[in-house]
């Protein structure tokens, strides 16, 4: 519905809503000519009788039954109460721009001076202007002008809907980013942990004795992904390595398991760094580093950098 109200220039004002379904509509049942030409009447305001008509049925308000229009039985039972019917139709508009990321927390910022919201409409979008002047006329967002700039705040008495709008839209964003971010970085590792398996068979021209393992699959506190050899000759199993997929910067993250199994194994331990754009060459190499927790976690060329600590309460 929003992308369809960006054709119209304009909508209108509250007075326009409340005349097009008062006076326009009432208890009639019209076609669409009939009402747009008892809308040309009203002369003093400027909006557009159409996009009206398209708004009021989106929200449910007017329905169409064999090529006539006619309100609801919602908005009719709304019709007595002006305040009731501001305040639904108000939240209605602001919950379908919130759930379509018209309206996102960037755009709003805490003024205490004023103990209100500043709406950024910098940010929002301009095809959309119109509704946003649509919504001044209810009285949702206060105008305030000063060196011929317009500033818009959240009305008091709305400050709540978009609190919990935003702040439930939020919890969801983060937890869908949170959650599709967890799926990428699980398929890239897989996709490097792969690479290293395949580029592991080919250093041992694939004349192992036993089958290179990916730990990883089943083992997730080992502290290393693969289980591979170091020669031909070797009897058992004796190179151990840690995949990590990176940039070519080479930063990557490195958990206090995995140290730890560094630090015991010492120079048994591998680390892989796969750089992920370079994975289609097939003649590309992983930079290798055999004993990180000498080479990388004791050395001065890497810098190691503390993103999170666990804190208890000692007492």
């Amino acid at each position: 519905m929003l992308e369809e109200l960006k054709k119209y220039k304009v909508i209108g004002r509250k007075d326009d809503i409340d005349y097009i379904i008062n006076d326009v509509f009432g208890e009639k049942s019209l076609t669409k000519r009939d009402a747009f030409l008892l809308s040309v009447n009203r002369s003093k305001n400027q909006f557009d009788f159409y996009a009206i008509l398209r708004l009021l049925e989106y929200f449910k308000l007017i329905i169409s039954e064999n090529d006539k229009y006619h309100l609801t039985k919602k908005v009719k039972e709304m019709q007595g109460n002006k305040l009731q019917f501001d305040l639904w139709f108000i939240n209605e508009i602001i919950e379908e721009l919130c759930e379509k990321n018209y309206l996102t927390n960037q755009m709003f910022e805490f003024i205490p001076s004023k103990q209100l919201y500043l709406f950024r409409k910098e940010y929002f979008d301009l095809q959309l202007s119109q509704l946003r002047d649509l919504l001044v006329s209810y009285g949702f967002f206060l105008l305030e002008r000063e060196n011929f700039i317009t500033k818009f705040y959240i009305a008091k008495n709305y400050e709540k809907k978009i609190e919990d709008l935003l702040s439930k839209k939020s919890r969801a964003m983060s937890l869908q980013d949170l959650y599709k971010k967890m799926q990428e970085d699980a398929k890239i590792g897989e996709l490097a942990e792969q690479f290293v398996i395949n580029y592991e068979r080919i250093r041992l021209n694939n004349c192992s004795q036993y089958p290179i393992k990916q730990i990883s699959v089943v083992d997730v506190n080992a502290g290393y992904d693969i289980a591979s050899f170091k020669s031909e000759k070797s009897l058992s199993y004796d190179r151990f390595i840690e995949v990590k997929a990176v940039n070519i910067k080479c930063e990557f993250y490195w958990s206090k398991a995995e140290i730890e199994a560094a630090r015991i194994m010492q120079d048994a331990y591998y680390l892989y760094l796969v750089e992920v754009a370079k994975m289609k060459y097939s003649n590309y190499i992983p930079k290798i580093i055999q004993n990180p927790f000498k080479n990388v976690f004791k050395s001065e060329q890497w810098l190691l950098e503390p993103q999170s600590y666990k804190v208890t309460y000692a007492n």
